[in-house]
């Protein structure tokens, strides 16, 4: 038992039954379960917390409102700092952009004109790699799924068109995976559509789009023979790249874009 601890049990002397009862109840309420992690550090919290409402001598004293109200905007701070942390951190970005994208997506489907929704878990590495252990693209996994199982076959449902949630840079990999997927896509007769990253105009960030003068330019310049060669290929007529990209939500506000648990202001 912490310090804490046992300084709010001393406070309720004769008591120390209701004194565990209550902090057991309250722990209870917070939905986290003994052994969890994390556990530990939210009684020893939550003890800190009754312990310095406790701290009044005069028993008549009703709980100050204001240093209660002050307590929970502190909480709230805290929390908020931490969530932006794990937020913005890269790796979480590219999940919650991958959700949401698909959730907007979906939101914007007519389901009633008997249009469907599949969705293929695969890596851009993976992708590439279906070809390129295949003998031939005829072979290829992805060419099963988009044109035999659909276009290929007398019943088959054809595939409209194939959205990559991806960001094409100007490597040769990349160049390679996009002349398989738009060969296949004309074999179907179904557009892949993807995006393109900053970097595949020589960017660290879209904001500095503007300050480009001449956008043809870039793509005239020898870093870019690979991918002039795939635009002039019959096949890139069933390829589409996007850029840049848009905002998916506001940033968390109490007033614009409130969560349910705490007050959170994102810090963008």
């Amino acid at each position: 038992m912490s310090l804490q601890e046992e300084e709010l049990v001393s406070s309720h002397a004769g008591q120390p039954e209701q004194a565990s009862s209550l902090l057991d109840q309250i722990m209870a309420q917070t939905r986290i379960q003994p052994g969890s992690e994390g556990y530990d550090v939210a009684r020893q919290g939550v003890t800190a917390f009754i312990a310095s409402i406790l701290q009044s001598t005069a028993s008549a004293e009703p709980v100050n409102k204001l240093a209660v109200d002050s307590m929970i905007a502190d909480i709230d701070e805290r929390i908020s700092r931490q969530m932006d942390v794990i937020i913005h951190a890269p790796a979480f970005q590219q999940v919650e952009s991958f959700w949401r994208s698909l959730k907007t997506m979906v939101d914007r489907v007519d389901f009633r004109e008997n249009i469907k929704v599949n969705v293929l878990h695969v890596t851009k590495q993976e992708l590439l790699e279906d070809f390129e252990f295949a003998p031939e693209i005829i072979q290829s996994g992805f060419y099963k799924h988009v044109y035999s199982s659909g276009f290929g076959q007398f019943g088959g449902e054809p595939i409209a068109a194939v959205l990559g949630a991806y960001e094409f840079k100007n490597t040769a990999p990349d160049m390679k995976l996009l002349q398989y997927v738009s060969a296949v896509g004309a074999m179907a007769h179904a557009p892949f559509l993807s995006s393109v990253s900053p970097e595949f105009m020589g960017l660290n960030s879209w904001t500095e789009l503007p300050n480009i003068k001449d956008l043809y330019a870039i793509f005239e310049g020898p870093a870019y023979t690979k991918w002039r060669a795939l635009r002039d290929s019959e096949d890139s007529r069933y390829l589409g790249l996007t850029a840049p990209r848009f905002l998916l939500r506001q940033p968390y506000s109490p007033t614009d874009n409130p969560v349910k648990n705490f007050n959170y202001y994102e810090d963008v």
